[in-house]
């Protein structure tokens, strides 16, 4: 594979409507070695992307798997996150991963994120940022295979990786990889921008994913696969452990974080750096990071997926609020010299009042046995505080909002209103144009909320669209449904 350092400071503009657009500027091709080299030296991005490249309400630099910023690699990392001009985050990736098996079967691991692993862009993608090409042997191709590397712009819901691929019942012959590109796949929705890269680590895939959405949203998505039945027939739990480090509104030293036992209850402010586990599936808790000078900020939402896996000796730890410290931005642990998170040291009671605080989060997954090709999804949602915007961009005569909670697992709900009384549809589609749900069917009086409710209980997992029309009123919304 090249590892040279391309620059390039032309824009591209990757367009798949007039209105939606990508932009990338500053597109490298840095790489910066793999764990066993120790800790890595500075390094620079891989591209910044604006989006919609017109009218940015997103803005942020990447960071591929394999330029490394952390020991075992933070996945694809981002930095310098702005929304709608304001600053949202200052880095965030996944700098602690690792498994551990049932009894029988192969211990546990801490694994790494520098080695990339192949993914389906789909035969229409544009390979932005063209990092070159190398020969690997596939076994399912009975030889040697090409693989591009970069950055490509896909068009939405055609990127597939192992978890799709192994994970469905319609294959019969699960494993192995799919693609042939490694590196960074975006997706551009009309309402959000996504981002994939896929890694591998002996027999595991872990996929990470960013969604961006024009409401301000963030899903922070996690999904834990396998391309080999080595060891993973045995139960296992895997776990994420995501570092946000959130510097609200470029000011690091005056963020709020709160914790909220229920819905509606009065948020606990935190004064010292602390350890927090959840309690099952049915905890509401949450957590906020505001500004304490703007007001601006976020909610970490658990999903329900991550609610599934309880703490355990091993994982220990749900969420931590700590000081920043270079020296924290990992454990410093890798395959050879440990398994679990090492975070105690961390959470030695100091002030963070006033202070430059970072929020580690824990996605977790239980791997059942028997079903060594699983595919988990997890991780929170981010929901942003403070901005007064609670519609969906680029509707035409209606408020639509966004489906909340979103990804879900049974049923979620959005809403509308129209500017003016009209015949209004509303229905869910799957990604192949299938209609699954009527949503909607009636008059919508002006000025009324309508709920939109969605039953995913009968349907698969999977992405879908919320397609609503009336005689003046469009709009599009989509929803994620995960087991």
């Amino acid at each position: 594979m090249t590892r040279a350092l391309f620059a390039s400071a032309a824009l591209a503009l990757l367009a798949l409507s007039p209105s939606a657009q990508v932009g990338l500027t500053d597109a490298t091709c840095a790489t910066n070695g793999t764990y066993g080299d120790g800790p890595p030296p500075a390094t620079v991005p891989n591209g910044h992307i604006a989006w919609p490249a017109d009218a940015p309400l997103w803005e942020f630099d990447v960071y591929r798997p394999n330029n490394r910023t952390t020991l075992n690699s933070s996945g694809l990392e981002i930095r310098d996150v702005t929304y709608r001009g304001r600053t949202v985050l200052a880095r965030a990736g996944v700098p602690v991963l690792n498994v551990e098996y049932d009894e029988g079967g192969c211990g546990c691991f801490r694994d790494w994120q520098d080695d990339e692993a192949s993914i389906e862009i789909g035969d229409d993608a544009s390979v932005v940022t063209d990092c070159g090409t190398f020969r690997e042997f596939r076994a399912s191709a009975g030889g040697e295979v090409t693989i591009q590397t970069g950055i490509a712009l896909s068009a939405p819901g055609v990127v597939e990786t192992a978890c799709e691929a192994n994970d469905t019942p319609s294959n019969p012959s699960p494993g192995g990889d799919v693609g042939l590109f490694e590196g960074i796949a975006v997706e551009d929705y009309g309402d959000e921008l996504v981002l994939t890269a896929h890694t591998e680590a002996g027999w595991y895939r872990y996929r990470i994913k960013w969604h961006f959405y024009a409401d301000g949203r963030i899903w922070p998505e996690f999904s834990f696969a396998a391309a080999d039945a080595v060891c993973t027939s045995v139960g296992h739990r895997h776990h994420a452990y995501w570092r946000f480090d959130f510097d609200l509104d470029g000011t690091p030293k005056n963020d709020v974080v709160r914790e909220f036992a229920a819905e509606g209850t009065e948020g606990q402010v935190f004064t010292t750096e602390s350890s927090r586990v959840l309690g099952g599936t049915a905890d509401p808790t949450y957590w906020s990071v505001v500004d304490g000078a703007t007001g601006i900020g976020y909610e970490i939402r658990p999903s329900d997926a991550d609610l599934r896996l309880p703490v355990d000796e091993y994982s220990k730890t749900d969420a931590l609020v700590l000081r920043y410290k270079m020296d924290e931005i990992d454990d410093g642990k890798t395959i050879s010299s440990g398994c679990a998170f090492a975070f105690e040291p961390f959470v030695d009671g100091e002030s963070v009042e006033g202070e430059d605080t970072v929020f580690w989060y824990r996605s977790g997954a239980l791997h059942t046995a028997g079903s060594p090709f699983e595919c988990d999804i997890a991780g929170p949602m981010l929901v942003p505080i403070g901005f007064e915007l609670s519609t969906v961009d680029g509707v035409e005569g209606v408020e639509f909002e966004s489906a909340r909670p979103n990804p879900f697992s049974l049923t979620t709900v959005s809403r509308f209103r129209v500017e003016r009384t009209q015949s209004v549809t509303a229905e869910l589609y799957d990604l192949t144009g299938r209609r699954v749900q009527v949503l909607f069917e009636g008059v919508a009086v002006q000025g009324e909320w309508q709920e939109l409710r969605i039953d995913g209980r009968r349907l698969p997992a999977g992405t879908y669209v919320v397609r609503l029309r009336g005689e003046t009123a469009r709009g599009t919304t989509r929803v994620v449904l995960v087991r």
